[in-house]
């Protein structure tokens, strides 16, 4: 797949939170890429869908104005009829 291939843009978008997720374990402000792990885990594909959610819990602080967009999202997949998204 090309650079403009949906699932390209995907895959960049789970390396960067990954890459996010380490600024943040060293003690750096990554604040400006919580809004991709909030797209992240809005993903219909769950491999990205799991990291998201992952780099939301670790690094978005309580007061985050995103945790209302993520709570959203949990809820959505919380009824989902997709068994996977519900575990």
């Amino acid at each position: 797949p090309n650079a403009t291939h949906p699932l390209a843009s995907k895959k960049k978008a789970k390396e960067f939170l990954v890459r996010i997720l380490y600024v943040e374990m060293l003690g750096h402000d990554a604040s400006f890429g919580y809004i991709k792990a909030v797209e992240l885990a809005a993903s219909a594909s769950l491999y990205h869908k799991r990291t998201g959610y992952l780099v939301c819990g670790a690094c978005l602080p309580p007061t985050h104005e995103f945790r209302f967009m993520l709570v959203n999202q949990m809820q959505r997949d919380l009824t989902s009829t997709n068994v996977l998204e519900c575990s």
